[in-house]
């Protein structure tokens, strides 16, 4: 090997110290220039450069330059990281540090060859002679063989598949693609791996008892630590000679031409000129497949597009909340919050549970990739049913109010309801879809679906309520005259009950109907009001999730049978408008499909239809 060494120490030292401390200042630079003297005779660690064999004694001294707890950054063994499709991997080295004897234990085994042609002192720090310094540059040529570049050959293969979203006919399609990636791998661990690069050192040195230096580390300082494989130009780990597109990078089972799934079928088509063209080879290149079917799996369907209509049978639940006392629309006279939760109650609302309804409706369904398994459908379902819902607590609104002339607490109360309600509903779902063959291929298929759907709802309802309102005064005796108090002492004599259950519980003769048919209309109050009537036009939306499973029979060439199970679930959102049933008594009741309660809406069902264009 031939060094070329380019320093200050080259031309020796132009003259001497007399002193006694120059002396030893000399003889510091000598020790330290003598072991990297010894560290550039043998960092090649006696591997001969066009073998295998190792000069024993060399390997020996250089391990004796090192101290004992020494640290090694390694810039000759070369590992290999795959890129993306279509896009050449990553040759490096790892520059983790490592106890000297453990580098060169695994340098010794992993080099085939290895070649320091030129070597460059680039500066020296020797200030300090415990602690000496020089900086080294060093040109490295080495051999390796794929057995120990690619180390863990199933590492590799897992690494190469990536992230790459690959699909299979059968789940042991998985496993039987990685077994022969492995297979070719492993085929060619003999192959040589020819590398070159460029590396800046650091090499530290200390002074120690025997009078000698020793290395305590090595350090890879490169700015930007490059290496390049000499005969692997596209870097996508195929050697050249083995390459059919040696200056694009493809994929290790295709003999580096683009192989997306990995299953030995080549993406594209190699022209004269050397280049690929855009012809297509591999005809499901996403999917693992087999060379008789140009890379598709033994069946996949052929429909692009179809169509199918439907009726069917299906079970509702519809659950209604009413709402927090904190979620009325009840405000007083600054736009605040009027309710009075001390003198409230929420109530209770028995909802029906399942309910039977029929729907119909329709899809067209677009299936995309060669083996048309996943497709995109768009539709529209239709479904009717009716609900009852029953109170079974009384609600009680208690709210700040103004009659004219004074503030109050106006107090409504739900002593019993009945709604009816008739749901109306369009569905509009966009699902995707994905199916597969089932036992003879050729006539019978399952398709499953899953995706969002907006809802819209046009109901109806019948309800039956009872209510009474009524007001509570709070009054003042040293002023004399009717107050507003924040808090609501229920005990305090203060208090003036105008409402159906305090006029009662103090006299019933002539009693609270009779009490308030003699007030003035301004007050608005009534006992035991029965409000009954149809409410129309309650509209309201959602966003749904939907999912179905259908089972698809052929019947002639271009019809099928439908028959299938379907799930929707939506949480409806609450409405803008907070919830009023009723303020003034002359206005209608509002239903309680408008509470701004969070409710949910979920469908089971089954169905049967007709499919055109199976096949």
């Amino acid at each position: 090997m031939k060094y070329i060494i380019i320093s200050f120490f080259v031309i020796g030292p132009l003259f001497g110290m007399a002193q006694q401390t120059g002396d030893i200042k000399i003889n510091y630079d000598s020790l330290s220039k003598n072991t990297i003297n010894d560290l550039l005779d043998t960092w090649t660690l006696g591997i001969d450069s066009n073998s295998e064999t190792i000069d024993i004694r060399m390997y020996n001294k250089f391990k004796n330059l090192f101290d004992s707890d020494a640290m090694v950054e390694d810039d000759i063994t070369v590992l290999y990281k795959p890129g993306t499709y279509m896009q050449g991997g990553v040759y490096f080295t790892d520059t983790v540090a490592r106890t000297f004897d453990m580098y060169a234990h695994d340098v010794t085994l992993k080099v085939k060859g290895l070649n320091i042609d030129t070597a460059w002192i680039l500066n020296s720090n020797t200030a300090n002679p415990a602690r000496v310094t020089y900086k080294l540059k060093r040109n490295v040529e080495v051999q390796m063989t794929r057995e120990f570049l690619l180390g863990d050959s199933m590492d590799f293969v897992v690494k190469s598949i990536g992230d790459r979203f690959i699909l299979f006919e059968r789940a042991s399609d998985n496993l039987v693609m990685k077994r022969n990636f492995l297979a070719k791998v492993n085929n060619g661990k003999d192959a040589v791996y020819r590398f070159s690069s460029v590396a800046e050192l650091q090499v530290t040195m200390r002074y120690d008892n025997e009078g000698v230096y020793k290395i305590t580390s090595i350090e890879n300082i490169t700015p930007r630590f490059l290496v390049a494989c000499r005969n692997d130009d596209d870097k996508d780990v195929v050697l050249n000679a083995d390459d059919s597109l040696p200056q694009q990078p493809g994929d290790f089972t295709a003999s580096g031409m683009p192989d997306f799934d990995f299953d030995g079928v080549t993406d594209v088509a190699k022209g004269s000129d050397g280049f690929f063209t855009t012809v297509l080879v591999d005809k499901c290149k996403t999917t693992y497949g087999i060379l008789s079917n140009l890379g598709c799996p033994a069946s996949y369907f052929s429909s692009k597009i179809l169509g199918d209509v439907f009726v069917g049978f299906q079970v509702n639940s519809t659950t209604i909340n009413l709402p927090e006392l904190n979620q009325l629309g009840y405000l007083d006279e600054a736009g605040n919050d009027a309710v009075d939760v001390l003198q409230s109650k929420k109530g209770m609302l028995n909802n029906p549970g399942s309910i039977t309804g029929i729907s119909a409706g329709g899809n067209v369904i677009f299936y995309i990739g060669k083996k048309r398994k996943m497709g995109v459908s768009v539709g529209a379902v239709f479904s009717r049913y009716t609900a009852n819902y029953t109170l079974t607590d009384p609600i009680v609104y208690t709210y700040k109010s103004f009659d004219g002339g004074d503030f109050y607490r106006r107090q409504l109360t739900i002593r019993s309801l009945q709604e009816k309600i008739t749901y109306y509903m369009l569905n509009f779902p966009i699902l995707f879809n994905y199916r597969v063959h089932l036992g003879n291929r050729n006539l019978s298929s399952a398709n499953f679906k899953i995706g969002p759907s907006v809802v819209i709802f046009k109901n109806t309802s019948d309800y039956d309520a009872l209510i009474n309102v009524g007001g509570i005064y709070q009054v003042n005796p040293a002023r004399q005259a009717i107050v507003y108090d924040n808090y609501l002492d229920p005990a305090s004599p203060n208090n003036v009950y105008i409402t159906s259950q305090g006029i009662n519980s103090q006299n019933t003769s002539p009693g609270a109907i009779s009490v308030f048919s003699q007030l003035q209309k301004s007050y608005d109050f009534t006992d035991d009001k029965n409000y009954r009537d149809k409410s129309r036009n309650l509209n309201r939306y959602a966003i749904a999730v939907n999912a179905g499973f259908d089972l698809h029979r052929k019947i002639t060439e271009s019809f099928a049978f439908r028959g299938g199970l379907y799930f929707t679930y939506a949480a409806l959102p609450a409405k803008t408008k907070k919830y009023i049933p009723l303020d003034r008594t002359t206005e209608p009741y509002n239903s309680i499909f408008n509470s701004t309660a969070k409710s949910v809406y979920s469908t089971f069902g089954i169905s049967a239809g007709m499919v055109y264009n199976f096949f």
